[in-house]
């Protein structure tokens, strides 16, 4: 599964915090790799995090603070370690999935697990990687 993941780190505490959201913004999960006081603890509260955009307004501005966006990671083998239905031929599925503007490419990857829901439902294969990408399966 693709994230957006943030690590935040500053003035105010040694160490940092990585932080993931779903690319609908939602949040998923924070790593604490800091001392923080109770105060800061309490700061990490659930209804700030909830939402990529609560989080960023909440934290974006407080000084001392310094939040880096981590690519997310949209290379082809994460590609086909998340579709995981290995045939036909992976260098020209790599060839299209090169060729995919980046949205796209998020587009495909988020699409993934509705699909294998769906084909898993209906008692039908998934289609062939190549296939996938080129019919534009993910443009519902």
């Amino acid at each position: 599964m693709i994230f957006r993941e943030y690590i935040m780190v500053g003035k105010l505490f040694e160490g940092s915090i990585v932080l993931k959201y779903h690319l609908n913004g939602i949040f998923y999960s924070i790593k604490i790799e800091a001392e923080l006081s109770i105060e800061q603890y309490r700061a990490l509260r659930l209804d700030v995090l909830k939402t990529e955009e609560s989080f960023l307004k909440t934290f974006g501005g407080v000084k001392g603070l310094s939040i880096k966006e981590v690519p997310p990671n949209l290379s082809f083998e994460s590609f086909w370690e998340v579709y995981d239905y290995k045939v036909g031929k992976k260098v020209q599925t790599q060839n299209f999935w090169d060729k995919m503007p980046e949205g796209d490419k998020i587009k495909a990857l988020l699409y993934i697990p509705k699909l294998k829901t769906t084909k898993k439902m209906e008692g039908t294969q998934m289609p062939y990687p190549s296939t996938y990408l080129s019919q534009r399966y993910f443009d519902v």
